[in-house]
């Protein structure tokens, strides 16, 4: 995409190229930024705004798709650094955390272990008067630039994605799947604890009803064919999702059942985004979704 303003600074998370990204809308007096990265990542962040010529001076907003730290990590320090500046979050799902993260920072050390740091770096709280919590649906005005908040739950209850009204250009966060660009795949991010495939689909219809001229995934960059990769997202969600239905009936352990789904995903072990994302932890939110429906069943 080069005939519009809108922009992207690649993180370099796990310091990779290609991996996570951080959305830039340019606004009359500045810009807003669409999620920000981890705090490992935040020096990459304002480096890749220095090259554009933007200081954090000028910046009115940060818009968080959700709170996983590889998209909102750098959010305590990014409003530290800019008294000025708003952070937007799903209010009530997300903005508690923004606020006191000890829960959320417990929760990720759990998984990531002595990993944590490296990977992610820490999460500062926000004070509460600098985050205005959303509910989708929403019509934003920032300094002259208007921007539509849709609610996508599914890969987390707290997810929204944020739609250019100038461009149509929809930031999706992780609602859209992972895509390398130009991979003729993508890649349907479904970790747990908050995979819902039914809320996964409604998303993507709100998607489509967006009218994308085109999408910008954190994971990674533009898509300028929107429809045709909310197709291959879809099909591929279902596909995996069928995978993972009869590993979930099956007594195994949650990281065994992950195990099994990464074999039979990817048996030959390369995939996508292999460095940053580990299908068996994929599988593990589906299998969990699956063993939900059958104890409710």
């Amino acid at each position: 995409m080069s005939d519009h303003d809108i922009a992207f600074v690649d993180l370099r998370f796990h310091g990779l190229p290609q991996q996570a990204c951080a959305g830039v809308i340019p606004t009359r007096t500045g810009f807003v930024l669409v999620d920000c990265g981890p705090a490992s990542t935040l020096e990459n962040l304002l480096h890749g705004l220095a090259g554009r010529g933007l200081g954090l001076s000028t910046l009115h907003a940060v818009l968080l798709t959700h709170i996983h730290l590889d998209h909102a990590g750098a959010a305590g320090a990014l409003a530290a650094m800019v008294p000025t500046a708003q952070i937007y979050v799903h209010g009530e799902k997300g903005a508690p955390h923004m606020i006191e993260p000890g829960k959320l920072l417990n929760s990720v050390r759990r998984l990531y272990g002595d990993a944590f740091e490296d990977l992610l770096g820490e999460m500062r709280p926000i004070p509460a008067p600098r985050v205005t919590g959303l509910a989708g649906g929403e019509t934003l005005t920032i300094d002259g630039r208007t921007i539509e908040v849709i609610p996508t739950p599914g890969h987390a209850w707290h997810h929204l994605a944020y739609a250019d009204t100038e461009t149509r250009i929809v930031f999706t966060g992780d609602c859209a799947g992972l895509r390398e660009p130009g991979a003729p795949d993508v890649v349907p991010y479904t970790p747990p604890p908050d995979i819902d495939l039914e809320a996964m689909h409604a998303s993507i219809e709100r998607l489509r009803a967006a009218r994308p001229a085109a999408l910008l995934l954190s994971h990674f960059g533009f898509v300028d064919e929107p429809l045709d990769h909310l197709d291959l997202f879809q099909r591929g969600l279902i596909e995996w999702s069928e995978i993972a239905r009869p590993i979930a009936a099956q007594p195994l352990e949650l990281v065994q059942a992950g195990e099994r789904f990464k074999q039979l995903v990817c048996p030959e072990g390369k995939h996508q985004f292999q460095a940053t994302t580990d299908l068996a932890h994929c599988g593990q939110g589906l299998v969990r979704y699956w063993r939900k429906k059958l104890q409710a069943a």
